[in-house]
């Protein structure tokens, strides 16, 4: 089992309409990952496969597959909140995205 982590130094935005030919992905650069594609199937569409790749240039390391009603929340994350890590179990094919601990009411 490996497991791979790092807090968020960047991420893009690609905004799509529903295709079963592309998704719609946010691109993060992760500290000690490298590239991680998010990408988001719409309501009644399929799910890919989350995998950590083969190192290729030009390639993500990393795929996360997310329900698109989930892009609003990981967008708000990104841009709201300090630090965000990302993590990638490899022998259960899954992670997550969230934030440190911090008080409440913060408004940060």
């Amino acid at each position: 089992m490996t497991v791979y982590q790092g807090r968020v130094k960047q991420y893009g935005l690609f905004l799509l309409p529903p295709s079963p030919a592309a998704s719609s992905t946010i691109s993060l650069d992760v500290e000690s990952v490298g590239r991680v594609l998010l990408l988001f199937a719409p309501h009644g569409g399929t799910l890919g496969t989350n995998r950590k790749n083969a190192p290729v240039p030009g390639f993500a390391d990393v795929e996360m597959w997310f329900w698109m009603d989930t892009w609003p929340s990981i967008v708000d994350m990104l841009r709201n909140e300090k630090p965000v890590t990302f993590v990638f179990n490899d022998s259960i094919q899954s992670g997550s995205l969230h934030t440190g601990w911090e008080p409440t009411g913060e408004e940060e």
